[in-house]
């Protein structure tokens, strides 16, 4: 019997990281996101291209480097 540690994952290649560009799709997600805020009295937040961006990054570089921990920079927050 094969138990998941006798498995190579290592090898195994990862799909690559799909930007979110469908502007349809961020619209509708923040609008979700800003119903639920608004609830709790929240304030609304505003799409930010800038962090869009960022977060696109830092996706392609956790792909790019098969990164178990998006916190290595951190390492203060990874605990």
């Amino acid at each position: 019997m094969q138990i998941c540690t006798d498995v190579k994952y290592e090898n195994r290649r990862r799909p690559k990281f799909a930007a979110v560009v469908d502007a349809n799709f961020q619209r509708q997600c923040l609008q979700a996101h800003n119903h639920v805020r608004q609830i709790y009295g929240i304030p609304p937040l505003l799409w930010s291209q800038e962090l869009a961006e960022l977060a696109k990054n830092m996706g392609a570089q956790i792909d790019t480097t098969r990164s178990s921990s998006i916190f290595q920079s951190c390492p203060e927050l990874a605990k």
